[in-house]
């Protein structure tokens, strides 16, 4: 599983996670976000991919793992 924020330094979270996904295309991504995202825009950039908007819980963030695996 890769979690990647969404706004990163020189690599966003989004080009990481094509990336990632261009070499292992059944990898679950997880993004978190600080920014609003709506989670259709999100399924666009990465099928089957999950956004977990900050600040969160850890009973979200459990949520969100079980989703994807």
């Amino acid at each position: 599983m890769l979690v990647t924020d969404i706004d990163m330094g020189r690599m966003g979270g989004i080009e990481l996670a094509q990336s990632v996904r261009a070499q292992y295309p059944e990898l679950p991504i997880l993004f978190v976000s600080g920014l609003p995202m709506p989670p259709d825009e999100v399924e666009k950039i990465a099928p089957g991919s999950v956004l977990v908007t900050k600040p969160f819980d850890v009973a979200t963030l459990v949520g969100a793992v079980r989703k994807l695996v």
